[in-house]
């Protein structure tokens, strides 16, 4: 059984940034395993995105697999440095928020437009619009405003980020079928990495927008109630 997955793993190209090294084979093995995943999540959101009639036609579904690839991608990063899934699980979660951090606090290089889609995509993933869209109470929709992240940005700085943590271009667009590989632009080094300091503001730049989305969610429920009780009110 260990053959045939280190086999997949050759097969698929996946060689994890030079610049992190472990002795445990099996690490390496898990790491590069979920990093495939990341790729495949990201590989389904493109061929969305190119065959779909109009942008955001497929709103929901991109943003789950584009989520969840920079998720995993991220929790591949950390697999990598030996982090078990019980420590992913209680120090990260689904928080693309966390998961940034931890990778940066141990070596990730990434910009600061990079770290910036990521984290704007975060709310969504949180709160899984991405999987159920609006929430809905007592059989009513509950129709507001969401925090979401451009799709043809986010298919790019995902796709930039899978780059980063394989420490090559080949994983994205060779096919291990043999296949046409996949036109997709190569991604360029950082020359300017984010900095822990630098994701703080731009998480508290995004926290000020969901609270503004939040707030306006607030006035417009008010606004629904006040004329539900005024409807009442000329019908009686």
């Amino acid at each position: 059984r260990m053959s045939r997955t280190l086999a997949l793993r050759c097969s698929l190209g996946i060689s994890l940034r030079p610049t992190v090294h472990t002795s445990r084979p099996y690490v390496k093995q898990a790491s590069s395993y979920r990093l495939a995943i990341a790729a495949r999540y990201w590989n389904a959101a493109r061929l969305i995105i190119q065959h779909q009639a109009r942008p955001v036609e497929h709103l929901e579904p991109v943003g789950y697999l584009l989520a969840m690839a920079a998720e995993i991608a991220l929790k591949a990063f950390l697999t990598e440095l030996a982090y078990d899934d019980r420590q992913l699980s209680r120090r990260v979660g689904h928080d693309l928020r966390q998961a940034l951090r931890q990778a940066l606090s141990n070596g990730l290089l990434i910009s600061r437009d990079e770290a910036s889609c990521i984290l704007n995509m975060r709310e969504a993933h949180l709160s899984h619009f991405n999987r159920y869209g609006l929430p809905a109470t007592e059989g009513k929709l509950k129709l507001g405003a969401v925090l979401l992240t451009d799709e043809e940005a986010a298919l790019r700085y995902v796709g930039m980020l899978i780059d980063r943590i394989a420490g090559s271009p080949k994983l994205l667009r060779d096919r291990a079928s043999g296949q046409a590989s996949v036109a997709w632009p190569l991604t360029l080094p950082v020359s300017d990495p984010v900095t822990l300091s630098q994701l703080e503001q731009i998480n508290q730049a995004i926290e000020a927008k969901v609270r503004g989305i939040e707030r306006l969610n607030r006035e417009l429920d008010d606004k629904r109630v006040k004329s539900s009780q005024g409807s009442s009110s000329d019908d009686a």
